[in-house]
């Protein structure tokens, strides 16, 4: 899940450069770059904290998944 996110970051950050580039022969582009560095950067931190907060429940069913033997909890396993 996390390379996705990587994935879609590096997209995101191409497409930012192609569209500077096109803006910057307008009188606007200053503009909307500023608003557009304030959205990917938004996009970017809440990607992030998804990430992050989605990262202990998949190691524990990975956990509880690929390994029956294993007690990570032992309330949760009787």
């Amino acid at each position: 899940m996390g390379g996705l996110y990587v994935r879609i970051v590096k997209i995101a950050r191409k497409q930012a450069k192609v569209m500077a580039a096109e803006n910057a022969t307008s009188t606007e582009g200053t503009v909307h770059t500023v608003n557009d560095k304030k959205s990917f950067f938004m996009v970017t931190m809440l990607l992030g904290w998804f990430t992050l907060s989605y990262i202990p429940m998949c190691v524990y069913l990975l956990t509880t998944l690929l390994c029956a033997t294993c007690t990570v909890n032992k309330y949760i396993r009787e």
